[in-house]
Formats: structure tokens, C-alpha cells, sequence
């Protein structure tokens, strides 16, 4: 907590090149990390995303996309980016 603390101190100071860098640099580490969470997934795991309201949902690949992932829950399907999941085997 104490270097999240740091950091944002530390953009709380910056000027707008700065932060464009910065925002540049977390784009693609989202894209990496969804990247590499979508070739781990397979058709029929459990993964779980916060839907719209903050509600935590449940639910069973189907599909996997270039960018994003079906999801089957209860009550609908989700069309989800990867980087938004996070599989059962992940939490357990």
C-alpha cells in the first residue's frame, strides 16, 4: 500500500506529457495481461467480472474472441474483455 501511495503522489505531480506516457505504459500492460489471461482460458472454465452496478458475476466461457470472451451466467451472456476476468482457478 505504501508504494501505491507513492504512486500516485508521484502522478499527482506530473504535467500532461508525463501522464500521457504513463497512460500509454498502462494500456499496454492491460493489453499484455489480457492477452496472456485469454490464451490461458479454454472453452468451459469459470470466470467471474464485476457487470454493470458493480455486481459481482458468474459464469462459463463460450467463446473465446481476438479481444474479447463470451460468458454464460444465470441470466445472460456477457461479451467481456479478457482483462476484466478472473478465473476460478485464480481465486481458489
Amino acid at each position: 500500500m505504501v508504494m501505491m501511495n507513492t504512486v500516485v503522489d508521484t502522478v499527482r505531480k506530473m504535467d500532461i506529457e508525463q501522464l500521457k506516457i504513463v497512460a500509454d505504459e498502462i494500456k499496454l500492460r492491460r493489453t499484455l495481461l489480457g492477452n496472456q489471461l485469454t490464451r490461458s482460458l479454454i472453452v468451459g472454465d469459470t470466470v467471474s467480472f464485476q457487470g454493470r452496478g458493480g455486481v459481482t458475476e458468474q459464469g462459463t466461457v463460450t467463446k473465446i474472441n481476438r479481444k474479447t470472451v463470451i460468458v454464460k451466467t444465470v441470466h445472460s451472456t456477457w461479451k467481456v474483455p479478457a482483462s476484466m476476468l478472473t478465473p476460478s482457478w485464480a481465486t481458489a
